[in-house]
């Protein structure tokens, strides 16, 4: 409360008859409801700092499990080499450091189109890499078999509710299933399954995708690893059959029997004091000796080197029985010999068989044919033709044994030339009858691309 004077004139003055009362209010932020208010307003701005923070701290938390999950799976998948060595460290490694209860992965096998358990972590597996009691879930049957036929990750938050559920080892309440998937192909599946109702969030799945993601091109890169070193141990097998036919043909071309014969055949020529004609035959037999050994190592060489050979070797066999059969030699003009290429030492057992167990067995006039010509599909033909006693005659005289041997190297040599040069050539062997169906010669035709 206070008084008021008033004055007219500044020098007298007159108090107010009637006092003037007020009150003086509490400033609004000194008062108690705005203090609550603010307390109230910094505890929850505080609190949600608080839980900002903390959730910030738990979302670098899983990160960094994430990430260290996923850097140590691609690292430990790097030394894998097979596909079961993949899903078995995708399933100890990589699943065990999420801390899921239990986890299988399955591999789609196409012959049968189910799903196979392949690898496991949790109670389906044993220290010793095994899955305890394996199933198998056809595709499409199951929310395994369905995300494996959908290829859409799925996660189901309370199997009881899901009448797609089947139950393995135990039964479980919530489930998780991604596929293994490569340029839109499914190649398994993983599932993970957990006691706990609405267990697995999106972080799972995210986490999931990114491992069977990788998991599927290590699986391509080990198959592609696979085929490769298959087809290098193929190419490998067969250099190494084409050689063994090689020395097959080799020492059936040069066989024992034949030089024994030849040096005696010189031998003998020297006795009867034939030196002409001994001279001349050692001349050709040295000739051919060696050609065979200069073209040992070769795989292929030319049609005039072959021609040469072949020649040499008939003329020394008709040296050697004194010239009691007659032969030709023909080339179509149409061939140039020093372009095309055949396999070295593949025609000789043929020629061989025909002298030998052909024309030697037969009395009278004697004939061989040796020709080449342009065969169809741009093939070269070898024509064998010699008009002796047949196979069937020369099989009852030497009960088959020289002859069978040399025709089957020759036929596996050819069948090797064609393994290893993605080739068709290939040999037909037919008997020549007489006008009364009588044996009447043999011929060989070689079909070489």
């Amino acid at each position: 409360m206070f008084s008021v004077n008033a004055s007219g004139d500044g020098v007298n003055w007159v108090g107010a008859s009637n006092p003037v009362a007020f009150h003086i209010l509490t400033p609004w932020w000194q008062q108690e409801w705005f203090q609550v208010v603010s307390l109230l307003t910094v505890a929850c701005v505080t609190g949600l700092i608080i839980n900002l923070r903390l959730k910030k701290i738990r979302q670098t938390k899983e990160n960094l499990e994430t990430e260290r999950a996923i850097n140590y799976l691609a690292t430990s998948l790097h030394e894998q080499r097979t596909v079961d060595s993949i899903l078995w460290d995708v399933a100890k490694n990589c699943i065990s450091q999420l801390k899921f209860e239990d986890c299988v992965i399955y591999l789609w096998e196409p012959q049968r189109n189910v799903l196979i358990q392949k690898a496991a972590w949790g109670p389906k597996t044993t220290d010793e890499d095994m899955i305890v009691n394996p199933i198998e879930i056809p595709i499409g049957e199951g929310v395994v078999g369905s995300v494996a036929k959908s290829g859409i990750a799925e996660i189901v938050k309370d199997t009881s509710k899901d009448q797609r559920y089947i139950v393995d080892d135990a039964i479980r309440l919530s489930e998780i299933t991604v596929p293994i998937m490569y340029d839109g192909k499914v190649l398994g599946v993983i599932d993970s399954e957990h006691s706990r109702r609405g267990f697995f969030r999106q972080k799972h799945l995210s986490i999931l995708t990114t491992i069977a993601s990788m998991c599927a091109q290590k699986m391509i890169r080990a198959e592609a690893e696979k085929e490769k070193q298959e087809a290098q141990l193929a190419t490998l097998r067969h250099e190494r059959e084409a050689v063994n036919a090689q020395l097959k043909s080799l020492r059936l071309q040069m066989n024992p029997h034949f030089l024994f014969n030849s040096l005696n055949a010189i031998q003998q020529m020297i006795l009867a004091g034939e030196d002409r004609g001994a001279t001349r035959y050692l001349s050709k037999f040295s000739r051919l000796l060696r050609l065979v050994l200069l073209h040992s190592d070769k795989d292929n060489i030319t049609l005039k080197e072959e021609l040469e050979t072949l020649n040499l070797y008939v003329e020394l066999e008709s040296l050697r029985f004194n010239e009691s059969f007659h032969y030709d030699m023909i080339c179509d003009e149409g061939i140039d010999p020093e372009e095309i290429k055949v396999p070295v030492m593949l025609i000789q057992p043929f020629v061989e068989n025909a002298i030998w167990h052909g024309l030697l067995h037969k009395k009278g006039d004697r004939y061989l044919k040796i020709e080449f010509s342009e065969g169809p599909d741009e093939n070269i033909s070898c024509v064998i033709e010699d008009n002796g006693i047949g196979r069937e005659a020369a099989g009852q005289i030497n009960n088959g044994i020289h002859t069978k041997k040399g025709i089957a190297v020759a036929e596996e040599r050819l069948m090797t030339h064609n393994v290893h040069h993605n080739g068709q050539s290939r040999v037909c062997i037919d008997d020549i009858k007489d006008e009364k169906g009588h044996a009447a010669g043999t011929r060989v035709i070689l079909l070489l691309q």
